[in-house]
C-alpha cells in the first residue's frame, strides 16, 4: 500500500504552472459568425457532451541559471490516455517522467498510475503496486504531491478564461484522422495564464512582478491551435506551445527563485468519439488511502 507519493509530483507542479492547457474559451457566443464565437460554441458543446476517448501529452524543459552562471537543465513530461463520460466521470492512465533531459528521463524510467473518478469518489492505482486506493478529499488537502497528480486534467476540464485569449484566427481546413476539421489559431496572454495557474505561488509571483524592469525583461509567449470538425462541430485536437523567460537573479528580485528561468513547453490532445457506450465503474478491492 502506498503511503507516500514520489517527489516527482513536487516537480510536476512546475510543469502545470508553465504548460499552456487547452485553450477553450468561456465567453458566450455572439450571433455574428466569427472564429472566436465558433470556437466558443464548439468547446461549450464539448464540455457538456462528454462521451469521448482521449490521448494527451505534455513536456517542459527548464534552463535555470544561478548567480554564478551555472546552468541546470530539467525535463518533465507526462502522457494520459482515457475515457470521459458526459457527467465528467472518467478513467485514465498517466505516465510521468523526469530527468535532466528527455534522454535521461527515458533511461530513468517512468511512473505510471491509473485514475478513476466515479460516483463522487476518486480512485488511484500505482501500477508498480497494483493496489487500488480510494482517495478522500482530506487526503488531497494533506498531501500536495497527490493533489498535483489529481490536477492533471482531462481535456474538457482544461479551460482558459476568454479574457486571456487575445485573438482567434481562421487557420484553414485540415484532416484529423480522416475528418475535415477547421483549425483555429489562438494567441493567449501568457502572463495572465501564469498568474491564473500559479495556485499557492501566485502571491510570490505578483510580488516579483512589482518590478517594472523585471516585467519588461520577461517573456510570456503562449499560442494554441484547436481543430473542430467542419460538419459535426466536434473538437478533435488541440496543441499548445509556451516560452517563458523570467530573469529573477539578473534583476536582483528578493524572495524569488535563486535563478534566471528559461522554460519551453508543449501540450496536445487528440479526441475520438467511440460508437459503443463508455462504461466506468468503481474498482474492486480499493482500500482507503493512508
Amino acid at each position: 500500500m502506498m503511503s507516500r507519493t514520489p517527489r516527482i509530483f513536487i516537480l510536476i507542479a512546475l510543469l502545470i504552472l508553465t504548460v499552456s492547457v487547452s485553450a477553450s474559451v468561456s465567453a458566450q457566443a455572439t450571433e455574428e459568425a466569427d472564429p472566436r464565437a465558433d470556437l466558443t460554441q464548439a468547446f461549450a458543446a464539448f464540455v457538456k457532451a462528454g462521451d469521448y476517448h482521449f490521448t494527451s501529452d505534455s513536456s517542459s524543459l527548464y534552463h535555470n541559471t544561478d548567480i554564478n552562471k551555472q546552468v541546470t537543465t530539467l525535463y518533465y513530461g507526462y502522457s494520459i490516455e482515457g475515457d470521459v463520460l458526459s457527467n465528467s466521470e472518467y478513467r485514465d492512465t498517466i505516465t510521468l517522467e523526469s530527468g535532466t533531459d528527455k534522454q535521461a528521463a527515458d533511461a530513468k524510467g517512468a511512473l505510471r498510475y491509473e485514475r478513476i473518478v466515479t460516483g463522487g469518489k476518486l480512485y488511484l492505482r500505482p501500477l508498480a503496486t497494483g493496489q487500488w486506493l480510494e482517495v478522500p478529499p482530506s487526503a488531497l488537502a494533506q498531501h500536495p504531491d497527490l493533489n498535483t497528480l489529481m490536477r492533471l486534467t482531462i481535456p474538457s476540464q482544461a479551460i482558459i478564461n476568454d479574457s486571456l485569449v487575445e485573438s482567434v484566427t481562421d487557420g484553414g481546413v485540415e484532416s484529423i484522422n480522416g475528418v475535415d476539421a477547421q483549425r483555429y489559431d489562438l494567441k493567449v496572454n501568457g502572463l495572465g495564464l501564469l498568474l491564473a495557474s500559479a495556485g499557492s505561488g501566485v502571491d510570490q509571483l505578483r510580488l516579483a512582478f512589482r518590478s517594472l524592469r523585471l516585467m519588461a525583461a520577461s517573456t510570456f509567449d503562449v499560442s494554441e491551435q484547436v481543430w473542430v470538425g467542419v460538419q459535426d462541430k466536434k473538437v478533435y485536437r488541440s496543441t499548445g506551445q509556451s516560452h517563458t523567460i523570467i530573469p529573477y537573479v539578473t534583476y536582483g528580485i528578493q524572495d524569488a527563485p535563486p535563478y534566471d528561468l528559461d522554460s519551453s513547453a508543449q501540450y496536445g490532445f487528440t479526441i475520438s468519439y467511440p460508437t459503443q457506450p463508455i462504461v466506468i465503474k468503481p474498482p474492486k478491492g480499493a482500500v482507503l488511502y493512508q
